[in-house]
């Protein structure tokens, strides 16, 4: 017996651009991510004219700055659906599949948690850049055996099935908003 858990629910992509450690080591070459960081190290946190300057450089130079830092998804707001089939046979006319009620319905407890909760480096860094992509997203676990409901959990924005985290599968990006750290204070 094998089974497939498949679940869809909101979910959030963050990139981030924050003083990667050893920045300013003397022996790194001084290039435009260098300067950049400089920039926003030196930025007064009550000047929004020139935190807007630049987000807007960094949002333009999405490549060069921002990379995949984190990703988390709702637990409160998944479906979950369950195809089982008997002794491995996949065809379609063996595969039983159900629909399971959501044991993460709980907003309070489950909910997409905060881009601060998720990257150490907003709080700890000098400065830290994010822009987080909000969206939808199909996670999925292949497993052996019968499935067991008690082993599929929600853990900081993850879903796992008996401690292993389940595969994303795609998903659409459907707006975004940025954010801008000093200190671990958000000024923007």
């Amino acid at each position: 017996m094998s089974f497939t858990i498949s679940i869809k629910s909101e979910c959030i992509d963050i990139d981030a651009f924050y003083p990667y450690e050893g920045w300013n080591d003397p022996e790194v070459e001084i290039d435009e991510q260098y300067k950049m960081i400089e920039k926003c190290i030196a930025v007064c946190p009550r000047n929004t004219p020139e935190i807007e300057e630049l987000i807007e450089m960094m949002v333009e130079a999405e490549d060069e700055y921002l990379e995949g830092a984190e990703s988390a998804v709702s637990g409160s707001y998944a479906s979950i659906e369950v195809d089982e089939h008997p002794d491995g046979d996949f065809r379609l006319s063996s595969i039983k599949s159900r629909s399971i009620e959501n044991p993460f319905a709980d907003d309070e407890k489950y909910d997409v948690p905060d881009p601060e909760d998720l990257i150490p480096e907003i709080i700890k860094s000098k400065f830290c850049f994010i822009k987080v992509w909000e969206g939808s997203g199909e996670f999925s676990y292949e497993g052996e055996g019968e499935f067991n409901l008690s082993k599929l959990t929600w853990k900081k924005g993850q879903f796992l099935y008996d401690g292993q985290e389940l595969m994303s599968g795609g998903g659409d990006r459907i707006s975004s908003y940025t954010r801008f750290y000093k200190d671990g204070e958000e000024v923007y």
